[in-house]
C-alpha cells in the first residue's frame, strides 16, 4: 500500500531526523523521529560521518487522499468516543478512494519504525553502547546518587537521551528516578495490601519480598551518596572562598560568603529546612540543636528575654530548652556562638566581641514554651561554647599568647576558658577547620569516590 526510502544525509546543517509523508513525488510534511524513536535526538555516526536520516513514505494510497492543493492530505477524525480530543491530531485517519478501509497516520509511522531502525541497526547499536557508557561513567565517577536506579532499573537508559552536558543528564537522571521512586510506591502498597497471614516470621516475609526489599535498602544508599556527594561539594566551595576572589587586587571572598554557605543569614533554625545548613562543617552535632538564630538581634531570640540589639553572626541553643519549666532538664545547657572574620585578616578585638556577646546573653532571661518568665540565665548551668573563625596571622598570635591563650594539640588553633562565664572560647583558622572537616569524611568520600 506504501513505500518507504530510506537516506542518510551527510550534508544536513541541521540535527533533525525526519519521515516525509509524499503525495506525487513532492513532500507534503514531515515528522521528526526523535518522538517516536529515543536514539534520534542528535546525529548519528559511523565510518563516513555524521549524518541525520531521512525516510519518505509513499504510495497509491496517499495519491489518492491528497487535496487538491497538494498541500495536506484528506484526513477524516476516527469516529471512536473515547478518543481524547487533545489526541486527535494522533488518531486522524485516512479513507481510501476506492476502498473503505482507513488508516491512521499513527499506524503508518508504527509500521515504518522497525524498517527504520534495521536500515540504522548498526548506528543505532553504536549510539546506543555510547550512550551506555556515558551515564555509566557520570554515575559511578562523578553522581553515584543514580547507582540504585540502573543498577534495578537498568531499562530507564532507553528513555535518557546522549548528551555532552553534566547538568542535562542529571536533570533526565532525576526524572527517571522521580518515576521509579512512584513505581516502588507501588509495589509497596501491593505488598502491604497482600494477605500476610500465612506469613510466620520475619525471615518468611523477607523471602517474599526480598527483591523489593533490595531495592529499598539501594535507595536509600543513593539518598546516603548524595548527602555526601554534598558534603564534598561544600567543601569545595568553601575551599574557593579562602582564595583571592580578586587575583589581581589581592582580594579575598567576604565573611558573608562563608556565612551564608554554613548557615544562612538573616534567618532562623524555624525559617529553614534542617538540610538547608552547613553546620557539619565547624562540628557535626552543631546540626542537633534546639534553636538557632543568625544574624539576628538578640532581643529576637526565641524563649529569651533581652533588650540588646547586638547581633551575634550565629548563637545556637542546645539541646532542647525551656519547653516546660518544671524542671531543670528544660533549662538552657549549652549556647554556641559562632563569629565569621574574612578570610586573610586579623582582628585582635574579636576575642572582647564575643565576651560581650556572652555577657549580653547572661543577662537575660529564660522563657518556657508559654512565655512565662523562668529564671536569670546566670547560672553556671549555662555552658558556652564559642568559635572565631579567621586567619592566625604572625600579630594574632602574638595578641592570643598575650590574653593567655593557650594552642591547641595539634598546635592549629587557640583556645582559653573563662570560668568566670562558664566560657570555652576558641579561634579557629579556617584552613584547620576545613582540614578537620575532609579527616572527618574521609572514609566517606574515599568508600564514595574510590569503588
Amino acid at each position: 500500500m506504501s513505500n518507504i526510502i530510506s537516506t542518510k544525509n551527510y550534508a544536513a546543517s541541521n540535527d533533525k531526523h525526519t519521515l516525509h509523508f509524499c503525495a506525487h513525488k513532492r513532500e507534503v510534511f514531515g515528522d521528526n523521529l526523535a518522538n517516536t524513536i529515543k536514539e534520534l535526538t542528535g546525529k548519528l555516526s559511523n565510518d563516513d560521518g555524521e549524518f541525520i536520516y531521512s525516510g519518505y513514505i509513499t504510495g497509491k494510497f496517499l495519491d489518492d487522499n491528497i487535496n487538491s492543493e497538494r498541500t495536506e492530505f484528506s484526513f477524516a477524525k476516527s469516529e471512536q468516543s473515547d478518543i481524547d480530543e487533545s489526541d486527535s491530531n494522533e488518531q486522524l485517519e485516512m479513507e481510501g478512494v476506492n476502498s473503505s478501509n482507513t488508516v491512521s497516520k499513527k499506524e503508518i509511522v508504527a509500521t515504518a519504525v522497525p524498517i527504520i531502525r534495521e536500515f540504522l541497526e548498526k548506528e543505532i547499536s553504536a549510539y546506543n553502547i555510547q550512550k551506555k557508557e556515558r551515564i555509566e561513567h557520570y554515575v559511578y565517577c562523578k553522581n553515584p546518587r543514580y547507582r540504585s536506579l540502573i543498577k534495578h532499573n537498568s531499562e530507564c537508559i532507553d528513555k535518557i537521551s546522549l548528551t555532552g552536558d553534566d547538568q542535562k543528564l542529571e536533570l533526565e537522571l532525576f526524572k527517571q528516578e522521580q518515576s521509579y521512586r512512584l513505581q516502588l510506591k507501588t509495589e509497596q502498597k501491593e505488598y502491604l495490601s497482600e494477605n500476610i497471614d500465612g506469613i510466620q516470621d520475619y525471615s518468611d516475609y523477607e523471602r517474599r519480598c526480598s527483591s523489593y526489599l533490595q531495592k529499598i535498602s539501594d535507595l536509600g544508599k543513593s539518598d546516603l551518596a548524595d548527602y555526601i556527594t554534598h558534603r564534598k561539594v561544600m567543601l569545595d566551595i568553601l575551599s574557593n572562598n579562602l582564595k583571592f576572589s580578586d587575583e589581581s587586587k589581592k582580594k579575598y571572598a567576604l565573611e558573608k560568603s562563608i556565612h551564608n554557605l554554613i548557615f544562612p543569614m538573616t534567618t532562623t533554625s524555624d525559617d529553614i529546612d534542617y538540610n538547608k545548613h552547613n553546620l557539619w562543617i565547624i562540628d557535626e552535632k552543631l546540626a542537633y540543636h534546639y534553636y538557632l538564630a543568625s544574624d539576628k538581634p538578640i532581643s529576637t531570640y526565641k524563649d529569651t528575654e533581652s533588650d540588646c540589639p547586638k547581633e551575634p553572626d550565629i548563637a545556637i541553643f542546645e539541646p532542647a530548652f525551656a519547653l516546660t519549666g518544671d524542671s531543670k532538664d528544660s533549662d538552657i545547657n549549652n549556647i554556641t556562638i559562632i563569629e565569621f572574620k574574612r578570610p586573610g585578616r586579623s582582628d585582635e578585638g574579636c576575642v572582647d566581641q564575643v565576651v560581650g556577646y556572652i555577657k549580653r546573653i547572661r543577662n537575660g532571661r529564660c522563657k518556657d514554651k508559654d512565655g512565662h518568665v523562668l529564671g536569670e540565665m546566670k547560672g553556671n548551668s549555662i555552658r558556652f561554647s564559642c568559635y572565631i573563625l579567621c586567619d592566625i596571622q604572625a600579630n594574632m598570635s602574638e595578641f592570643l599568647e598575650g590574653r593567655n591563650f593557650r594552642k591547641t594539640p595539634d598546635g592549629n588553633s587557640y583556645y582559653q576558658y573563662y570560668d568566670g562565664y562558664n566560657a570555652y572560647i576558641e579561634v579557629l583558622p579556617y584552613s584547620k577547620m576545613i582540614n578537620d572537616s575532609k579527616r572527618r569524611n574521609k572514609i566517606l568520600f574515599d568508600h564514595l569516590f574510590c569503588q
